[in-house]
């Protein structure tokens, strides 16, 4: 399996070639994929520099982190580990070098995928064999099925308004510019279609009650208020750190994106990486993404479409 992998990252999500420059930001349980990638990597004469993450990430090793790619061309992440609490006199400061390195190799072509771990499998209580079994039926798919499913999704949108409504949330929101279509270039698992959001524009309320891990933090719900596009209350089983969160940055109370999910391999599990691209789900995240935006925070918190009615310029859009 690692290896259908490593070839499929670097032939199909990166387009790899002997010019390229790459860097591989990697956590230790990733050693096998790693070991695979590097040798086809060699192989093919292209360049890789190695960044080891740990555990308790520490602003010293993210610096180094960010000058390794200062000269690259590629950048390709092999996450998915256990992800330790920092010092909280440098959290703010970590979580903010964390958004710089996120801008930084956007600028490259790049790839993230979140590799089974053990760590994983205990946080979301899934036997690491089922784990693995969602993770590369997720990873193997038909990436040009998936971009025509989600043509034909997008084609009853157009940037304007999009209203969603359910027993708990009432929220509306502007879309711009044309649609992203996911198909195992930047994400991997991969599998949805997404939109830039106006971000002073999300007016209203939402609830998301899928459980999720973002960082070290387990959310159970959260609950949002936004006004002139920002989050003006709020309201979680982890409220502390939502609101560290949200704190990030000047941008990080707004919304950045607006996508749905398309992978019918893919199963809710408490991971958004995986969750977002379910199909019968939508997600919006928190900051990144939006036009004019540049917020060190991209979180993405799904909904099920189940129960909701969504409108695009009033138009009902049908799933």
């Amino acid at each position: 399996m690692e290896k259908k992998l490593a070839n499929m990252l670097i032939e199909n999500s990166l387009e790899l070639t002997s010019a390229d420059v790459l860097v591989i930001d990697y956590q230790n349980h990733t050693n096998k994929l790693f070991e695979t990638i590097k040798k086809i990597a060699h192989e093919r004469d292209i360049e890789i520099r190695e960044f080891a993450r740990p555990s308790f990430p520490d602003l010293i090793s993210l610096q180094g982190l960010d000058k390794m790619i200062d000269g690259a061309t590629a950048y390709l992440k092999l996450g998915g580990g256990e992800y330790k609490n920092s010092l909280k006199s440098e959290a703010i400061a970590i979580q903010r070098k964390e958004g710089e390195i996120m801008n930084k190799r956007c600028e490259l072509k790049w790839t993230l995928t979140p590799y089974p771990s053990e760590y994983m499998s205990s946080l979301l209580n899934i036997p690491m064999k089922n784990l693995r079994k969602i993770y590369f039926d997720c990873c193997f798919i038909n990436y040009t099925d998936q971009k025509r499913i989600q043509e034909t999704l997008a084609s009853q949108f157009e940037p304007g308004e999009i209203s969603i409504k359910s027993q708990d949330t009432n929220l509306k929101f502007n879309i711009v510019e044309n649609p992203h279509y996911c198909n195992g270039k930047i994400n991997v698992p991969d599998g949805e279609v997404f939109w830039e959001i106006n971000p002073y524009r999300t007016e209203g309320q939402i609830k998301f009650n899928i459980p999720f891990i973002y960082g070290s933090a387990r959310f159970k719900e959260m609950f949002f208020v936004f006004k002139d596009g920002k989050v003006i209350d709020y309201d979680s089983n982890q409220r502390d750190k939502l609101k560290e969160l949200l704190e990030t940055d000047y941008e990080a109370p707004y919304l950045g994106e607006f996508g749905i999910g398309t992978n019918s391999k893919a199963k809710l599990i408490g991971h958004s990486f995986i969750d977002e691209k379910v199909k019968g789900t939508f997600h919006l995240a928190l900051g990144a993404m939006s036009l004019g935006l540049e917020s060190r925070l991209h979180m993405d918190m799904v909904k099920s479409l189940k129960d909701c009615e969504i409108r695009n310029n009033g138009k009902k859009i049908l799933f």
